[in-house]
């Protein structure tokens, strides 16, 4: 898990949006970068936000060695949930 901490109370918040609980963690790389790692069924994703002035300027999703774009934090979160319960 290296640097990444344990927030609990976006486990909730990620329930009221998107209807699963996973695991959250974080680590904020510097000012302009930061990683979210959900874990939920044995599935891992990491959320790789940029940010621009204190805004979201894109989101990467990881699962598999695979990469995608979003421009949204709550897209890539809708796709991550997607993949988390399948």
């Amino acid at each position: 898990m290296s640097n990444y901490i344990r927030i609990e109370n976006i486990d909730e918040d990620f329930f009221s949006l998107h209807g699963i609980k996973p695991q959250v963690y974080q680590l904020r790389e510097n000012g302009n970068n930061l990683k979210s790692k959900l874990i939920y069924g044995g599935k891992e994703i990491v959320l790789h936000e940029t940010l621009d002035k204190g805004l979201t300027k894109d989101v990467i999703l990881s699962y598999n060695n695979q990469d995608e774009r979003f421009e949204s934090v709550y897209k890539a979160e809708q796709r991550a949930a997607d993949i988390l319960r399948s």
